[in-house]
């Protein structure tokens, strides 16, 4: 008996976003998802939402958007 963790980095045009998850066999689902240390002033990982109804299959959706500073031009 035995829960499962791993983490996924995610590529984008201005780098990566670590992904990561916890579900223990006894325990509640968690979750992270942040860019790397360099991006944090480029990228935004904005509120997620965990669909755990199903304790086997569970869902996240994550959405990351580009940070535009004043005065900047957005690259969308």
């Amino acid at each position: 008996m035995a829960g499962t963790s791993a983490f996924v980095r995610v590529g984008s045009v201005h780098g990566y976003v670590k992904v990561s998850w916890s579900l223990p066999w006894v325990g509640s689902f968690t979750f992270e998802a942040e860019p790397e240390e360099t991006l944090m002033d480029v990228l935004r990982v904005l509120p997620y939402e965990v669909d755990d109804r199903r304790p086997d299959a569970v869902v996240v959706t994550v959405t990351v958007e580009e940070v535009t500073l004043a005065g900047q031009p957005s690259a969308t």
